[in-house]
């Protein structure tokens, strides 16, 4: 499925799945990751949700350190893999290849949006991301405030050509970090300025390049395409009958700070017109028994616990 996907692209929570999958992970590892006992602690720091609203949200710097280290680790195990099959061929490995093997073996800094690019262009397993962010404002890094005149939310793609030097794991920190369950988040940009950013979902949970505003392919024979997972609500099955329709949430706007209603039916219009790129993921399925006899197990990920709508992730190809 992913031998001829170019690049990934994740927002929210998706924005994790987008840069595992950008790695190179296999399906047995994701799967690991998932299963594994105590990772919902080591992202949660060991709080409860009162505990987590409480304190104003979660800084998502454990997150960001599942991220930074599984990301590595697959990047790490495809590089090697790349190398033997090169000796196998008695071909020298690419330099360059063997210099971000280095970088990651010394722990110093994890793997960035132009790691990626260059890795994807010989490594065929691993493919460049793209991860949205939801830009609320510029900060003064010595004071920690907003800069006056600069609070505007708007979409940023985090990507090799807008952030190049950025670390992936940092952009999915900022993509994922819901309010209030998290705190937002300060990165310094590649031109200077340091800027707030917070869930990327909450201005597009499906950044396809119609939904921001990328240039569409008008040649009637295109040669590249895409596919967007999204997960399964009331707003996904209206967009899978190519329908959508504006519905206001003074709610969401309010805790997000942004216009989040607005850019909510902006997305969900643009995937309607092409209903066949999408698919939609059931948020409630059953589980086989693990043992005879057992009866099956309904899992029901929706409301509150659900893994939210705005947990999306595309592949394009081309």
């Amino acid at each position: 499925m992913l031998k001829d996907v170019k690049t990934v692209t994740g927002a929210s929570v998706g924005s994790m799945t987008a840069a595992l999958v950008a790695g190179g992970i296999t399906a047995d590892e994701f799967e690991e990751i998932g299963n594994r006992e105590g990772l919902s602690d080591q992202i949660k720091g060991g709080k409860n949700m009162a505990e987590v609203l409480f304190d104003g949200g979660l800084s998502g710097d454990g997150l960001e350190d599942v991220v930074r280290k599984e990301l590595s680790r697959s990047v790490s195990k495809r590089i090697v893999d790349y190398v033997k099959a090169q000796g196998t061929a008695g071909t020298p490995p690419d330099p360059h290849v063997l210099d971000i093997a280095r970088k990651l073996a010394d722990g110093q800094q994890g793997v960035t949006f132009r790691d990626l690019r260059d890795l994807s262009k010989v490594i065929p397993q691993i493919k460049e991301v793209a991860i949205s962010g939801s830009y609320m404002s510029e900060v003064d890094p010595k004071s920690g405030n907003p800069v006056k005149g600069t609070e505007q939310s708007q979409l940023v793609m985090f990507d090799a050509d807008t952030q190049p030097d950025l670390e992936v794991a940092l952009a999915v920190h900022a993509s994922a970090s819901l309010p209030p369950v998290f705190k937002p988040v300060d990165i310094k940009l590649a031109n200077g300025t340091t800027a707030r950013f917070q869930d990327g979902g909450v201005l597009n949970n499906a950044p396809t390049p119609e939904s921001i505003g990328a240039e569409r392919q008008l040649d009637p024979m295109p040669d590249s395409g895409g596919m967007t997972f999204i997960f399964e609500d009331e707003n996904s099955r209206d967009v899978m009958k190519g329908e959508a329709s504006p519905k206001r949430s003074r709610i969401n706007d309010f805790f997000t700070g942004a216009e989040n209603s607005a850019a909510d039916y902006a997305k969900n219009r643009a995937l309607a017109d092409r209903p066949q790129d999408v698919v939609m993921l059931p948020l409630t399925f059953t589980v086989p028994p693990d043992e005879e006899g057992d009866d099956p197990e309904t899992k029901d990920f929706t409301g509150f616990r659900r893994a939210r709508s705005t947990s999306t992730w595309r592949a394009t190809t081309s």
